[in-house]
């Protein structure tokens, strides 16, 4: 599957990226918003992981032009943010498909991006050449 990482930490964006290559994934990091904002301009992504806050920013407005322009992405919302503490941000931000807390569990990572490619695989009723997969 295709991933696209945004996470400004380098080597938390090393450490998911070895990960999902080894198995089998092709993933593509970005460590700003404005980074992000382009790879979703010019590819086509399968998975989303992002992380909520992007140098001192949230990475809600890179969600949110995402959702338009990928509607079909899974995204996966990586925080270690108190910023909602209640739960506000599942109000706020409709189209994440998973949340990890950080620190991230790298084999909950890996099992949740093998469930969205093996309900991928299972729900394309396309042609085979026209599967994302």
């Amino acid at each position: 599957m295709r991933v696209l990482i945004l996470e400004d930490d380098r080597i938390l964006a090393d450490v998911f990226k070895d990960a999902l290559e080894a198995e089998g994934h092709s993933v593509m990091v970005a460590h700003q918003n404005e980074h992000a904002f382009a790879c979703l301009r010019d590819d086509v992504f399968d998975i989303l992981i992002f992380d909520l806050l992007i140098d001192g920013e949230t990475s809600i407005p890179v969600l949110d032009y995402a959702n338009f322009v990928q509607p079909k992405a899974e995204v996966i919302l990586v925080t270690g943010s108190g910023l909602f503490p209640r739960g506000e941000l599942h109000y706020s931000i409709s189209d994440v498909s998973y949340r990890i807390q950080k620190p991230v569990k790298l084999d909950d990572l890996i099992h949740v991006v093998a469930h969205f490619e093996r309900t991928a695989t299972a729900t394309c009723t396309a042609a085979p050449s026209e599967c994302t997969v």
